[in-house]
């Protein structure tokens, strides 16, 4: 796992998924206790999240999967300004 900024996660996410058909990242807290699984099959996006809730997002295009997933980061990391990523 790799500790990266808070404000890195979405290029960090947008080159990793540029290249992959079908491909995972985990998004996780600086304690590891809430995480978020990103899952790409093929132009789809499905976020899985674990923490204050555990809800799972699919179907969602890019633009949505982003939006979504930077609300949802609120949320669960309010007061993280380092997270843990996965590819």
């Amino acid at each position: 796992m790799k500790l990266i900024s808070y404000n890195q996660t979405e290029p960090m996410l947008k080159k990793h998924f540029s290249n992959l058909n079908n491909g995972t990242a985990k998004l996780t807290t600086y304690k590891r206790d809430r995480y978020f699984i990103i899952t790409k099959q093929g132009e789809k996006y499905k976020i899985d999240e674990h923490g204050y809730k555990n809800e799972t997002f699919t179907s969602l295009e890019y633009k949505e999967m982003m939006k979504t997933l930077k609300k949802r980061m609120k949320l669960e990391f309010p007061r993280s300004h380092k997270l843990y990523i996965k590819l």
